[in-house]
């Protein structure tokens, strides 16, 4: 089947409909959680993404949570996911909730142009919308041309809807398309189940297929838990655990987000690296133009090897460290998490879901003591603070097992320009090829200068 079949029926002018009000009725008829007074709703899931080509295959799977409030997704945990397929699993999270919510018609079609309507097979009827178009039938959406190209080379696909009852309307409940492009037939499913065992209609179960000869076979699937709806504190979950973050958050020394600085660093790295082959003693400078334009310049002829590998590895680490102390709002940096806390012998425990910074932090009357990646078991890192001039208490020390290697990390400061900023900070390194090895690195900063917007 080629793409943009639905072009070439037979297509005939249907003067007696109004095509704005077919669509209207069409588009509003369809089932949303608002019709039960559905606020917020908490997703509990399983997901499984497997692909295959030949005698290729790979596999992801793992347990998520989402917080949905108001039609928008504030939160996915899931914190064994990479950030790769954390976005395959909001895609395919986002196409099952176009089921439940839905922007109201006149916002969701505010822009578009809606052309002449006209009759299609089976006794649909075609209106178009700019680059798209609907097919209506009884009240229904069937089907949908959907642009798959770019804006210089549209390339449309029809995309036919299975329809069922749902609620006090319907559902687009499944779609199918199978179109040919460069050559390669393509199929495409999607199919969304509902749970029999809530009278609120709720997904129990969503697959989606894509299988071409050029590309393999991929499919993914989600598995719902019951939901639940209109939870108290549903995305906060502990308002106490929260504010006992956001006050240890608010004690860590942080850069301004719009800092200017420049500076010469040296790198070197540990005996473990050097093992590796991992290049040490290596010299540039840094400019930092606000935390979102940092540059990274390693000088070649002031280092004893060079190259781009060495100057990529530099830049990631030094942007790295310095987003972790600038100074980002509490609501911004934790936008959409939940909190909960946990009693510790060395002061409390504060697990945070949705971020993927981390996923607990160690707090006592000093701070923030503590850090806990994602998927690192029980390997916590220890932080040892330092209490700077203007009150803050910065890391001295971040010790940490991972794996059999014991991790020391050291940081010192000094102050410019009445402007406290770190003089020397140490990051983790991993290498090896069939086994994985941990290492330090260190950068020491020097003709520091701190600077104004106007300078």
């Amino acid at each position: 089947m080629v793409a943009g079949f639905a072009l070439s029926l037979l297509l005939i002018a249907a003067p007696d409909v109004d095509a704005t009000k077919t669509l209207k009725v069409a588009y509003a008829s369809q089932y949303e959680w608002k019709e039960d007074d559905v606020k917020s709703t908490t997703l509990s899931f399983k997901y499984e993404h497997k692909w295959e080509r030949k005698e290729n295959k790979t596999s992801w799977e793992g347990h998520a949570h989402a917080v949905v409030v108001d039609g928008e997704i504030v939160r996915i945990h899931a914190p064994s996911a990479s950030d790769g397929e954390l976005e395959t699993i909001r895609d395919h999270l986002e196409w099952m909730l176009g089921r439940f919510v839905r922007k109201p018609f006149d916002e969701q079609f505010k822009e578009a142009v809606v052309g002449k309507p006209t009759d299609s097979a089976g006794g649909a009827i075609r209106i178009p919308i700019e680059k798209t178009a609907y097919l209506v039938k009884s009240d229904r959406i069937i089907a949908q041309e959907v642009d798959y190209g770019s804006e210089n080379a549209p390339f449309i696909v029809r995309v036919d809807y299975e329809t069922a009852d749902m609620g006090g309307g319907y559902g687009l409940l499944a779609s199918r398309t199978s179109y040919t492009r460069n050559q390669n037939p393509v199929r495409e499913t999607r199919k969304l189940i509902l749970r029999i065992d809530m009278q609120i209609p709720s997904p129990d179960r969503y697959d989606y297929t894509i299988e071409s000869p050029s590309t393999g076979k991929t499919e993914f699937r989600l598995d719902f838990l019951k939901p639940k709806y209109n939870e108290k504190n549903a995305v906060d979950l502990d308002p106490a655990a929260k504010v006992l973050l956001k006050e240890a958050w608010a004690s860590r020394f942080t850069l301004p987000v719009d800092l200017r600085m420049q500076a010469n660093f040296k790198r070197d790295v540990d005996g473990e690296l050097k093992k590796q082959r991992w290049v040490a003693n290596v010299e540039g400078k840094i400019q930092i133009w606000g935390m979102e334009q940092i540059e990274v310049a390693v000088d070649e002829k002031r280092s004893r090897r060079g190259g781009g590998q060495v100057t990529e590895t530099c830049r990631e680490h030094i942007k790295s460290y310095y987003a972790s102390i600038a100074d980002v709002p509490f609501e911004e940096e934790f936008k959409g998490c939940g909190f909960t806390t946990e009693a510790h012998a060395k002061g409390t425990i504060v697990r945070v879901f949705g971020y993927r910074g981390a996923e607990a932090f160690r707090l006592n009357k000093e701070g923030v003591v503590g850090r806990l990646d994602l998927n690192a078991g029980d390997s916590w890192w220890t932080y040892k603070l330092k209490k700077t001039r203007d009150g803050k208490f910065a890391i001295d020390r971040a010790e940490r097992r991972l794996d059999s290697f014991k991790l020391k990390l050291r940081y010192k400061y000094g102050q410019t320009k009445k402007v406290w900023v770190p003089k020397s900070f140490d990051v983790v390194a991993s290498a090896g090829w069939r086994t994985t090895v941990y290492g330090v690195v260190t950068y020491k900063l020097s003709r520091i200068r701190v600077t104004d917007k106007t300078e």
